[in-house]
């Protein structure tokens, strides 16, 4: 299926090195294009009721009247290495353009700003049910989409969050799973080895390279931000997070992609995994038993992935692909027990059970995790210092 799709305009975008298109498409073609996308998408951001919202009621009633609404923005999650070509050369054809935009199908596309607009354009098509003459001039007027090609998953997030300033706050996390399957796509691609499963699936990790989606995207969220507290209610920490990511951005290389966090995070989980068979357990149901289960669990993992965004905002990329070497090379020596598991054990026994235990594990991993990376310290010493912060509270 193609789409009557003009493009009357085209931009490159310095700072998110990617391309915008500005198009003119029908109504028709519109909700066509972006048909079956409302399943994954109300999952990743509540689609407001046109019947709970007189905001939104009135808007269906405008444009059933003819009104004009802002530009739609979609992204275009797969590669399409034409449009890229044809902008950059030296006479673009807005023809060629045409063809390929209106070649895309449903599945190639998310809806990065305009989902409740694109819920009204529905409804007001609903509600001209019946009325043949008004729905036929209806699907054919046209409205303006912004497309953005061969745009980078960090370059989406710094837009959303530049650009959405001012504006109801939304958590870093929840702007990670508006794009998940764009994130699962590139996961997949920088390890296809790896497995990756949703609260639907019902899956259970038992090795390495095993993780449950959500908590994947909770260690990159905790990655970028560089804190173990990544979905906070907290405004002041919310606002912090926010900088954090935009701080990251600024000197944005490959070092943060997530091609590389996952790269990193999976080399490291297998040597944790080869490396522990079996750790001795003080019995609380917290305790690392399994080399497996400290990925596995939210408070380590999330910990982990805090202090690795530290280390790579502090360290030279030199630096910091010695330090992963450094902590791989350790994993895969003599040593017993390298990571000192058994005074984590010990030290996450001790936890106060009034006090919020996952909070003090995630601080208590990123803080040990932190002086390895960055202050050069051994996981003995890491821990001593972790366990009497604990005794302190």
């Amino acid at each position: 299926m193609s789409y009557a799709i003009d493009v009357f305009n085209w931009q490159y975008d310095e700072k998110l090195k990617a391309f915008s298109l500005m198009t003119t498409v029908e109504i028709g073609d519109y909700l066509r294009l972006t048909n079956g996308t409302e399943e994954n998408l109300e999952i990743q951001r509540k689609i407001i009721s046109t019947k709970k919202s007189k905001i939104y009621a009135r808007l269906v009633q405008d444009l059933m009247n003819g009104c004009i609404i802002p530009p739609i923005v979609l992204v275009v999650r797969t590669e399409h290495p034409e449009i890229k070509e044809e902008l950059s050369s030296e006479n673009p054809s807005t023809e060629a353009l045409n063809r390929s935009l209106s070649n895309l199908t449903s599945t190639e596309v998310s809806v990065l700003d305009g989902l409740q607009r694109t819920n009204c354009l529905r409804q007001a098509l609903a509600d001209l049910e019946g009325d043949e003459d008004r729905k036929n001039a209806y699907l054919s007027r046209k409205i303006r989409v912004e497309f953005w090609v061969d745009i980078k998953f960090q370059s989406i997030l710094y837009r959303m969050i530049t650009l959405n300033a001012g504006q109801t706050p939304m958590s870093m996390k929840h702007q990670l799973e508006i794009l998940n399957v764009h994130i699962l796509d590139t996961i997949r691609r920088a390890r296809p080895e790896i497995n990756i499963y949703t609260v639907r699936d019902n899956g259970k990790r038992t090795g390495a390279n095993q993780y449950q989606f959500s908590l994947l995207v909770e260690g990159y969220n905790a990655f970028l931000n560089r804190s173990p507290f990544t979905d906070s209610k907290n405004e002041v920490i919310e606002e912090l997070n926010r900088v954090n990511f935009l701080d990251s951005f600024i000197s944005f290389n490959d070092k943060i992609s997530i091609e590389n966090f996952v790269n990193v995070i999976s080399e490291i989980d297998q040597a944790i995994c080869n490396k522990y068979n079996e750790v001795e357990s003080s019995g609380a149901s917290s305790s690392i038993r399994y080399g497996y289960q400290f990925f596995g669990r939210d408070p380590y993992f999330v910990g982990f992935c805090a202090a690795l965004g530290r280390a790579n905002y502090h360290l030279k990329s030199e630096e910091y692909d010695r330090k992963i070497k450094e902590l791989i090379n350790l994993l895969g020596g003599e040593e017993e027990d390298p990571l000192k598991f058994e005074m984590l054990n010990s030290i996450a026994s001790r936890i106060p059970a009034n006090a919020k235990v996952g909070d003090i594990q995630r601080e208590m991993t990123t803080d040990v995790f932190e002086q390895f990376f960055i202050l050069n310290r051994d996981f003995e010493s890491a821990w001593m210092y972790a366990g009497s912060r604990v005794r302190l509270r």
